[in-house]
């Protein structure tokens, strides 16, 4: 299963990514944030969707062994505006305006192992 954790720049995903490492998860889960590849100078929408693809294409292929994917990026901007339970995308929106960042990687780390439990 491939989870996307995103945000503005500077909202914490770095800081999750840290706690999420330390977690006991009893299940194959890499931790992986979108820029990691490396990200060109003057990257534009295309490259973007371009490295979508990608992240994605590598989510399945670990998929398909047994292992997940937590991927933390920026926020698209053609998701911005997508309000959970939008039919569009299933989101799971955590507002972390009043939260500390331990709270705010507890609430991801909860998000995550619901997704995991069987249905």
């Amino acid at each position: 299963m491939l989870f996307s954790v995103t945000g503005a720049s500077a909202a914490g995903k770095s800081t999750v990514l840290a706690h999420l490492e330390h977690v006991a998860w009893g299940v194959p889960i890499r931790l992986v944030e979108f820029d990691s590849v490396g990200v060109p100078a003057g990257a534009d929408t295309a490259w973007r969707h371009g490295a979508v693809e990608r992240w994605v294409a590598d989510a399945l292929q670990h998929e398909k062994r047994g292992v997940h994917t937590v991927l933390c990026g920026q926020v698209w901007s053609r998701w911005r505006d997508l309000e959970a339970g939008d039919p569009a995308w299933k989101a799971e929106i955590i507002d972390t305006d009043a939260m500390s960042p331990r709270e705010v990687a507890l609430a991801v780390e909860a998000w995550i192992r619901q997704g995991l439990a069987p249905a």
